[in-house]
């Protein structure tokens, strides 16, 4: 994982232009009660640019910002400075950082990554939850792993485009958020 880190430090000043070109107010519109009213937790696994952190943060939303690109991490400190808003230098699939914190999440935003193993899922799942012994828990983390094929069928179905990068072995997709709830029975 250190080398997509030592990507995203190499072109931070560009990447961090391009993300903040996008209004999150405009972005995450359509979000207008789905999110809990209630003051709540996000948790941002692979914060970038803190453009969408910020932005639950100005929400009133506690957010807790993961990124491990140590240039990435300080844009975003320096563009988004909410006392609202935790950064952490931490990554997937291990969360050293964030894990041992125990701390309940409302609201958590991620990437997917279509080459991960059945195997390799559900050890990040034991993972996860010997960190955050949650009642439940279990029934609340799930890794959606299979072939090509299938993958593609979901994120098709729910519209999430993505291209893997063989020059970079990075996963190039458009940050923003999935309500999956919305499309189950």
């Amino acid at each position: 994982m250190a080398g997509a880190s030592g990507w995203y430090d190499a072109h931070a000043p560009d990447l961090v232009r391009r993300y903040e070109a996008i209004n999150p107010a405009n972005l995450y519109s359509w979000l207008s009660g789905l999110l809990p009213n209630e003051p709540c937790t996000v948790l941002d696994i692979g914060a970038g640019s803190g453009r969408d952190a910020g932005w639950f943060a100005a929400q009133g939303y506690d957010v807790v910002a993961v990124e491990p690109s140590t240039r990435m991490r300080s844009e975003a400190e320096r563009l988004h400075p909410d006392p609202r808003i935790r950064w952490i230098n931490d990554q997937l699939p291990d969360l050293t950082v964030v894990g041992p914190l125990a701390i309940s999440f409302d609201v958590v935003m991620l990437s997917i990554k279509p080459t991960e193993t059945p195997q390799l899922a559900a050890d990040k799942k034991k993972l996860i939850l010997s960190a955050y012994h949650v009642p439940g828990g279990d029934e609340g983390v799930h890794g959606l792993v299979g072939d090509l094929e299938n993958i593609h069928k979901i994120t098709d179905t729910v519209g999430f485009r993505y291209k893997y990068d063989p020059n970079t072995q990075l996963i190039n997709h458009p940050a923003g958020l999935m309500v999956l709830d919305k499309f189950l029975p």
